[in-house]
């Protein structure tokens, strides 16, 4: 009986330690998760470069008298070749000869305009400086207006950690605010109706961005523009008689948030490929020097399971009960699965899971950065609401002390917590907290 079962274990143990071999030893394909992702990102619809409005953005500072589409060409291609080229590139970096001039500097150091700082807009009282920033940068001006133009929008350049750094975006972000402010200054100038123009083509090109944003930095990039627009919207719509306010309310703030915004798929694809570009050896860094020794067959177990990742995020955003899953994300057993692989082979490898996760500034804190813009993208929607609730609030001439009862009907609840907006009667200010009281912004009254 005892040799029985010895012999038994014996075949147990011998099984146990082919099955672990195999395992070891098999060739891990690409998931269902993985090849549905990586198509999302190749089989986008493609944009002919004559009306893509990333390449006129990318080259808008370029130099006065020359063409933006080239400019923003010429660097887009530099760049593509460099990461083709594994990290190298002999030409010369072709460089954004061009910044706002300092007076726009001075002007935000002044005003302290942002949905998210609590402080009333001073640009009442800056307004000579407001005006010289405007003067000086107005060339560029006049090609941010022409963005607005266009119709299409597809980032071109190959998604990469090299390439994610690229300065695009705080071209866009700064012609896009002093262009709002331009609007504010000269709101009792402008026709109402142009304003109206002005602040529909300004959210219309940032709902085209946001929509096909590939990377979270275009997303964010996308969600404080439309933040901005709303907050200038109210701004202006505080500065100006009820009539003017009903010429120039644009009829976007009566609309729904597209889904196409509140959508994270494209975004959550490209991400997957900045994922795999960490295991690149040009990528190699004090902050990442272990990935690149991974084995295809490890790199690939990775992947999947961070394609399975991304897509549960896809999934979360959709879901009725995104804030409670979100905020539970660290307890899924995918996620847990995720880090423990993780984990495995980067000691595997010879490195050190502790300084491995300090240098990636904290390797599950990137996982809940990556759902934070599903809650990020949200947001939009109780910003708008407070926008509208404001203006009824102007239009129907409620008194302060009438304000707070007024927000206490469900119909205008802040829809992130399913409770009143918070209203402020010393500072006259809407305060929208949001689902995890991390973000939290300020519209005036």
């Amino acid at each position: 009986m005892k040799l029985l079962l010895l012999f038994s274990l014996l075949i147990s143990l011998t099984s146990t330690a082919r099955d672990k071999v195999t395992h070891n030893n098999e060739t891990i394909v690409p998931s269902a998760d993985f090849i549905e992702l990586t198509e999302v990102y190749k089989k986008r619809a493609p944009v002919s470069p004559e009306n893509n409005a990333f390449i006129y953005l990318v080259g808008i500072t370029a130099p006065e008298n020359e063409d933006p589409m080239n400019f923003g060409q010429t660097m887009i291609d530099w760049s593509n070749k460099k990461v083709d080229n594994g990290g190298k590139n002999d030409s010369p970096e072709p460089k954004i000869s061009h910044f706002l001039d300092k007076s726009y500097e001075a002007l935000m150091q002044n005003i302290d305009c942002r949905m998210y700082k609590a402080a009333p807009c001073a640009l009442a009282s800056q307004q000579a400086l407001a005006r010289d920033a405007i003067d000086n940068n107005q060339w560029l001006l006049k090609r941010w207006h022409k963005l607005l133009d266009f119709s299409a929008y597809q980032n071109t350049l190959v998604i990469d950690l090299m390439t994610l750094s690229f300065p695009y975006y705080t071209n866009d972000s700064k012609l896009q605010r002093l262009a709002l402010i331009d609007l504010w200054l000269n709101r009792n100038n402008y026709p109402p109706e142009y304003i109206e123009q002005m602040l529909q083509k300004d959210y219309d090109f940032h709902i085209l961005l946001a929509a096909n944003s590939t990377t979270l930095v275009d997303k964010m990039i996308a969600i404080v523009a439309l933040r901005n627009n709303y907050y200038w919207l109210n701004e202006i719509l505080n500065s100006v008689d009820n009539h003017t306010a009903i010429l120039i309310k644009p009829d976007y703030l009566q609309q729904p948030i597209p889904p196409s915004v509140l959508s994270l798929k494209t975004t959550y694809a490209g991400e997957l490929q900045l994922f795999i570009s960490l295991f690149k050896p040009y990528n190699k860094s004090e902050n990442n020097p272990i990935l690149y020794q991974f084995s295809d067959n490890d790199k690939q177990r990775l992947f999947n399971e961070q394609a399975k990742f991304l897509k549960k995020l896809i999934n979360i955003s959709k879901s009725a009960d995104y804030q409670v899953r979100i905020k539970y994300l660290l307890e899924d057993s995918d996620v847990i699965q995720l880090l423990r692989t993780t984990k495995k082979l980067v000691e595997k490898y010879g490195g050190n899971w502790d300084e491995f996760n300090s240098s990636m500034g904290g390797y599950d804190f990137m996982l809940i950065y990556n759902a934070y813009f599903i809650s990020l993208s949200h947001q939009l929607i109780a910003i708008q609401k407070a926008v509208n609730i404001l203006d009824k609030v102007r239009q129907q001439g409620i008194k302060q002390d009438a304000i707070s009862e007024f927000l206490n009907q469900p119909r205008y609840y802040n829809p992130l917590t399913q409770k009143p907006f918070v209203w402020d009667g010393d500072k006259k200010q809407i305060i929208i907290v949001t689902e995890n009281d991390k973000d939290t912004y300020y519209l005036s009254l």
